[in-house]
């Protein structure tokens, strides 16, 4: 019985710890506006819908693709691009010529297979 005061500040203690919690979970009200009044906020997020992934895939094995310049990866390439954008790509295998591909990013673009030309030697 002796350590009463304790078990007490303790009981306490975990009390208004969890209360404190529990109030931080319930949704900010402004004072002398209710919720049918306020305006809603919305979150502007990155639309997805405007982005397509375009497969860029060669018949002859793996090709190395280029665009702007630089090694963006091989084949098959899960590409990435916004709807209306345009394209410009180099497709580069060795024993093949070079391939240059441009397109436009439609709604219904969804991929390029494409063969490439054996090298002349």
């Amino acid at each position: 019985m002796e350590n009463w005061p304790l078990s007490a500040a303790v009981f306490v203690l975990l009390t208004v710890l969890a209360g404190g919690f529990i109030w931080s979970l319930l949704p900010i009200r402004e004072a002398g506006v209710s919720s049918a009044t306020r305006p809603r906020q919305t979150v502007s997020s990155p639309t997805t819908a405007e982005i397509r992934t375009v497969l860029i895939d060669v018949q002859e094995g793996k090709a190395e693709v280029f665009r702007e310049g630089k090694r963006v990866g091989s084949t098959p390439l899960a590409l990435h691009a916004d709807v209306g954008e345009h394209v410009d790509l180099l497709l580069r295998s060795q024993g093949y010529e070079d391939r240059a591909v441009s397109f436009t990013v439609t709604a219904a673009t969804r991929e390029f297979r494409l063969r490439m030309q054996k090298a002349e030697e």
